[in-house]
């Protein structure tokens, strides 16, 4: 089981194979460690060393050019870590996402009152309920470049829903999600669907990325604007961090500092790059947030 979460993980990828090709002889790798490990215990008796013992261990190892399709291999990568590693899922989306004006996650905090907002990203999981009023109803998991989200569910959409997870092709598309939103009291948002799109509808810029109501100023006033200015530019700094010790709770972790941290409109501050580091290899995980450098010390001085 260890063997297939590394594989899986891409802690071999080093030696030039596919996560495929490790993965199907997983069996004949298995059979040859333990050969190896029983010569290895045996040379303590033996005459010649262990070198020479060893040596003579075979590998029946099938080479093989074919690889996971890119999200059963993004799939592995978050079961495993916590994380896509090697990509995103919306990467393929990446120009169609970027010509939409839409609310990124991580700008949510500077949600106020109550009113709408489309948010681009993709279905990562839906759980369907019923009330005591036998009314069917959910919570979904979006993810968007930033990070995922929940969102409530009513019976109005719940089979859309479902008939979008239960295909696979659907499943794995980025959609715009047009959420209801109340934010009061200096409370954390809270969402509700209200209608999901395809990505080919939101190209005439017809639904807008913000509808507020109850706002005493146009959120389109620039100096009531927080969102985040494009992290082009700014200068980036980058986190090492080793590829064996990423875990889920790890990752949550810098991302709350990360996130708790993140301003745009200080001076000195610098675009956050994880640098994750496997075995001679590395990815350049490229995040959206705006942090201090004193804040990328306490990063690397815990983590990395």
């Amino acid at each position: 089981r260890t063997l297939e979460s590394l594989i899986k993980a891409g802690a071999f990828d080093e030696f030039g194979f596919t996560r495929k090709a490790l993965f199907d002889n997983m069996e004949n790798l298995s059979e040859a460690s333990r050969k190896m490990a029983e010569v290895r215990k045996n040379a303590a008796s033996s005459l010649f060393g262990e070198e020479e013992l060893t040596s003579g261990v075979q590998v029946n190892f099938t080479p093989k050019n074919e690889e996971f399709e890119v999200m059963e291999k993004l799939g592995y990568e978050k079961e495993i870590l916590g994380i896509y590693v090697s990509g995103h899922p919306l990467d393929r989306f990446y120009e169609q996402i970027n010509a939409i004006d839409y609310v990124k996650s991580l700008d949510f905090e500077s949600l106020k009152n109550n009113g709408e907002i489309l948010s681009i990203g993709k279905i990562e999981d839906f759980k369907s309920m019923m009330s005591k009023n036998n009314k069917r109803y959910g919570r979904i998991e979006i993810l968007d470049y930033y990070s995922s989200f929940d969102a409530t569910v009513f019976e109005s959409n719940v089979e859309e829903i479902e008939n979008i997870i239960k295909d696979e092709n659907l499943k794995n598309n980025a959609y715009g999600f047009v959420l209801g939103f109340k934010a009061e009291g200096g409370e954390k948002p809270s969402f509700f669907l209200k209608a999901i799109k395809d990505l080919q509808s939101l190209e005439d810029g017809e639904i807008k990325a913000i509808k507020k109501f109850g706002a005493k100023k146009d959120f389109k006033n620039k100096e009531e604007n927080h969102f985040t200015a494009e992290p082009k530019e700014f200068e980036k700094n980058i986190i090492e961090l080793d590829l064996t010790r990423l875990n889920r709770e790890l990752i949550y972790e810098i991302h709350e500092i990360a996130r708790n941290a993140h301003n745009p409109n200080e001076k000195n501050n610098k675009k956050l790059v994880l640098k994750v580091i496997s075995a001679g290899s590395c990815l350049l995980y490229h995040t959206d947030f705006i942090i201090s450098d004193s804040i990328v010390e306490e990063i690397s001085n815990k983590y990395a």
